[in-house]
């Protein structure tokens, strides 16, 4: 790939001329001419290895011009000349000039991106001129779910950013900052001012704007806690705050009040999607919810104001998706409400316009008529996909923000949402390049030699493309992760081809998994040991390898623990046990790593170690049999047993087991106790989101399904039994009736109905009968 010095360069310049037939021998350094204390203070942070690092020395000029422009400059606006450069390499006399320093130190990485290839190939006499395609080009990082903050992480993501010419760095910060006018709000070890304050700073040198992300309406949930629950519009749930609540505007302007004082940024981000306030009986006195959004936002953005920043929100609100069928990111109602709620938003508020995986929706047109300025948000799409979206993604970022571009966008950021079940944020270079090249390159992109192109700029390597093909292992390799992770005895991929067919047989999991899981880790360690710069990225790359290599051996143990029950070969059954928990150590090993290093993983850790433990516990009680009583244990039937044991700390009910899809009944309310007849088979239970999942069981199809729950208990006593469900349901608590709830409907609350039961001390067991609702219940 790395044909001459100027082949990979990430982003690609709008104009290169090869300009005489004069080289610069490889292995040059840099001199600077004469310059301002400025000037060499950037020098010194992007140039710093290449400055007179050898005799020979290619003598360069580097000035600030205010006027300087081109013929090829002089149609920009304003704001993308000030980012111009002009670079020339000739043997009359090299430089670097640009409007500002902004251009300058783009100009700088340029240089930087050449000398780096120049180390072992000649540098042509040349010009290059070159421009960003938007002002404003950048990331997001969710800091939010389920992390913690690394101070030193976030310095080198910085580092990265402007290596790759962009500008902004987004942070989502929901309760993950240590707010002084809510203290309260904040877990341990969460983003201080001081480190905000220090990580600005830091940013600001290398030419990167930082803009804290706070939500204001919806995605509360984590604020909205302890004296702060009053504010929410409804009083059991955490997700909205109420916007005409006495107490909204001081807790909120607070916030803006925080972030203000310690991030220091001409932005503020208030989030605003997918909210669904304004509809309670005290909003409701006060106007329509479209009238309500109007005016809480214009009350944000004025606070904002008051800091001297700009407002940016999320602009799904005020879209419809009747408006606008072909997006995926329209919450704002009817064609007419949306309209209603826009119509009197001030203008001055920017809008970032989120689309994930639909870049043809037409919405950044609709927005920029409208008078806003429109920056585009795309998505890495961590969290929707089992490890890494290698083609999809690589599909979604390029087109969204070429479609984006063309309608008149301003901005483009690539977001990068809720690093957990197995990913870390540095797994993803690849996808913040693409948006870096996307928004500073006018070149059409090549989707079939961008792999190696950043690969052999990023990393270093031209002579195989590792990332590639890690990535586009991982991608075709399903592991469920969104479902279950490694936690909960089973795999997603179970789940029958009528509800997914990209999951394979069970049967396909105990053949390739665990060779295509050790061929990953191998690869991986081969790229961290070639790769001859940021190499620190690499430091996770094997973590899908791990968990597909675990998930494998674990279904294969599974089947040789089973059949060596059923022949009473108590050894051998304990051999399995051992196997499965010996691969889990190093997924949990592997956790901790990124846990260290990233602040990931904090509750992925939790619930593999709880994992681990089971299996530990499982092992000790085989030992503890006869090879007899091995004879009548299965896999299904010591997950029972172990999760008989509510979960410590929170007394979630963990062992579940369903009946077949019944044919419906009239009503929930004739629906009996279960006969003796009918045969109950262990259900998956997602830890995540302590569900007692369905999905499954019924395939999409209406009907009734008996679900039962048994727990251990070491008392007797008066208690009472909380449960969510998603379609209308009956319960037994120890085979008397106790509840009935037949308008239940998703979706399925955490704790939304209670009952009295009598708790009797040992085993206690709970039965539901649940209407599918359709096929849409989960359970």
């Amino acid at each position: 790939m790395n044909k001459n010095v100027f082949s990979n360069l990430i982003p690609y310049p709008q104009f290169i001329a090869i300009t005489g037939k004069s080289l610069f021998k490889s292995k040059q350094g840099i001199l600077p001419r004469p310059m301002t204390r400025e000037i060499g203070e950037t020098i010194n942070i992007i140039l710093k290895p290449y400055l007179e690092s050898s005799q020979k020395v290619i003598k360069m000029d580097f000035i600030i011009d205010p006027s300087f422009i081109t013929a090829r400059t002089k149609k920009l606006t304003s704001k993308l000349r000030e980012q111009s450069y002009r670079l020339i390499f000739s043997k009359r006399g090299s430089s670097l000039i640009a409007p500002t320093l902004a251009g300058l130190r783009y100009g700088m990485q340029t240089i930087r991106q050449i000398m780096e290839d120049a180390q072992n190939k000649n540098i042509p006499e040349m010009v290059i001129e070159d421009w960003p395609r938007l002002e404003w080009r950048g990331i997001h990082m969710d800091l939010a779910r389920e992390m913690e903050y690394r101070h030193n992480h976030l310095m080198k993501v910085i580092e990265h950013l402007a290596y790759l010419k962009l500008n902004v760095l987004h942070l989502y910060l929901e309760n993950k900052f240590l707010y002084p006018s809510a203290p309260e709000v904040a877990p341990p070890r969460v983003m201080t001012p001081t480190q905000a304050n220090e990580l600005c700073k830091y940013a600001s040198k290398h030419g990167i704007t930082i803009v804290p992300q706070i939500p204001t309406m919806g995605h509360m949930e984590h604020l909205l806690n302890g004296k702060y629950a009053v504010m929410r519009e409804d009083p059991n749930n955490s997700y909205n705050i109420c916007p005409t609540h006495p107490e909204t505007r001081k807790f909120l302007a607070g916030l803006i009040a925080d972030v203000a004082d310690a991030f220091k940024s001409p932005f503020i981000h208030v989030g605003y999607d997918e909210s669904h306030s304004g509809v309670c009986e005290r909003c409701r006195k006060h106007g329509t919810p479209q009238k309500i959004l109007a005016e809480h936002l214009n009350w944000l953005n004025e606070e904002v104001q008051r800091h001297n920043a700009r407002t940016m929100i999320y602009g799904d609100k005020f879209i419809s998706r009747e408006q606008f069928p072909f997006t995926d990111a329209a919450n704002g109602g009817t064609i007419q409400e949306a309209a209603e709620a826009i119509k009197k938003v001030n203008r001055d508020i920017i809008i970032t316009d989120w689309h994930y995986t639909a870049p043809w929706g037409g919405t950044v047109r609709y927005f920029v008529e409208k008078g806003f300025e429109v920056h585009m948000a795309s998505a890495t799409n961590i969290y929707w996909h089992d490890s890494i979206p290698f083609h999809r993604g690589h599909h979604w970022i390029v087109e969204t923000h070429e479609q984006a571009i063309r309608e008149g966008a301003k901005g483009g950021i690539n977001t990068n949402w809720e690093y957990y079940r197995g990913q870390f944020f540095d797994n993803f270079w690849f996808f913040q390049g693409l948006l870096a090249e996307g928004t500073w390159s006018s070149i059409p992109h090549d989707y079939t030699t961008w792999s190696r192109r950043f690969s052999s700029r990023f990393w270093g390597l031209d002579e195989k493309d590792y990332y590639g093909e890690i990535a586009g292992l991982a991608e075709t390799t399903p592991t469920g992760r969104r479902r279950y992770f490694c936690d909960n005895h089973v795999l997603s991929v179970e789940i029958p081809s009528a509800l997914n067919p990209l999951y394979p047989e069970w049967r396909q999991i105990v053949r390739d998994h665990k060779q295509i899981g050790e061929f990953i880790i191998r690869l991986a360690d081969e790229f961290k040991k070639k790769a001859t710069r940021n190499s620190d990225t690499l430091r996770l790359i094997d973590i899908h390898g791990h968990i597909i290599r675990y998930l494998g051996i674990r279904a294969r143990e599974r089947l040789n623990f089973d059949a060596a029950c059923k022949e009473g070969r108590k050894n051998d059954a304990i051999r399995a046990l051992i196997t499965m928990s010996s691969c889990a150590k190093q997924v949990l090993s592997r956790l901790n790593y990124g846990y260290k290093i990233y602040g990931g993983a904090v509750e992925d850790r939790k619930r593999i170690m709880l994992h681990i433990n089971d299996l530990a516990n499982f092992i000790s009680y085989v030992r503890g049999i006869s090879s007899s009583e091995v004879k009548k244990l299965s896999a299904d039937a010591l997950i029972l047993k172990a999760n008989e044991e509510p979960e410590h700390g929170t007394n979630f009910i963990r062992a579940y087991t369903s009946s077949k899809l019944l044919p419906p009944f009239p009503s929930i309310d004739s629906v009996p106790f279960p006969s003796g007849k009918i045969e109950f088979t262990r259900l998956n239970y997602m830890n995540e989101i302590k569900l007692a999942c369905i999905l499954q069981t019924h395939a999409g199809k209406d009907g009734l399904i008996y679900v039962k729950a048994r727990f251990k208990s070491k008392k007797s006593g008066k208690g009472q039994l909380l449960y969510g469900a998603d379609g209308p349901v009956k319960v037994w608590f120890n085979r008397k009736h106790v509840d009935t709830r037949p308008d239940a409907s998703n979706p399925a609350v955490i704790d939304e109905y209670s009952s009295p039961v009598t708790v009797k001390k040992g085993i206690n067991e709970v039965i539901f009968a649940i209407h599918t609702n359709h096929g849409k219940a989960w359970g």
